[in-house]
């Protein structure tokens, strides 16, 4: 999945018709960033140059909590295209390499109470594994086991709002996961 910067001109247009205050503080507040560490990262050597696409396929879901598995696959796949270092395809026969996820469990504990023992927030945790491998010959370039995520969320004795708030968690944890993901695979820190 491709990004393109849709706009650009009309952006650029409107910097260049900016004054020439707003540009300066552009190129001032550029410099600054650089001076003080700050830089693009670059993808490093711990994925060979020569591997540039990644198939995706479905996240298995060793657990009962239904939608898991479509919602850490897309949150991964979209993770992947916005970093842009190995490309999403479709089809794990036109890929350089394979990620390949497991969701090993899924935990919700309850964090905290009002004074009628009715629950006010939740945590829900989950574990998973993920295996990046090369097509060709299956060697595996990186994986990992046991990454942990958590995420709370409030508790509300209406359940189709309490859905809605585990719902929106379970998306949190997974762009955070994906995330993880992403940046372990290349080490960036």
């Amino acid at each position: 999945m491709e990004r393109s910067f849709e706009g650009g001109t009309a952006a650029f247009r409107a910097v260049r018709g900016a004054p020439v205050v707003v540009l300066m503080a552009f190129i001032a507040a550029a410099a600054m960033m650089t001076g003080c560490g700050w830089r693009f990262a670059d993808r490093t050597e711990a994925i060979p140059t020569e591997l540039v696409t990644v198939a995706i396929p479905l996240w298995k879901n060793d657990t009962a909590e239904p939608g898991l598995s479509t919602i850490f696959t897309n949150a991964t796949i979209k993770e992947f295209a916005t970093k842009g270092w190995l490309r999403p395809v479709a089809a794990e026969k036109s890929a350089d390499t394979v990620l390949e996820a497991r969701i090993e469990f899924i935990d919700v504990q309850p964090l905290s109470f009002s004074s009628v023992s009715i629950e006010l927030e939740n945590r829900v945790m989950i574990s998973a594994s993920v295996t990046l491998r090369r097509r060709d010959d299956q060697s595996v370039l990186w994986s990992a086991s046991r990454l942990v995520g958590q995420e709370e969320y409030d508790s509300t004795p209406d359940f189709n709002v309490n859905l809605r708030n585990r719902e929106q968690a379970l998306r949190k944890l997974a762009t955070d996961l994906a995330g993880t993901i992403h940046d372990e695979v290349f080490r960036i820190y």
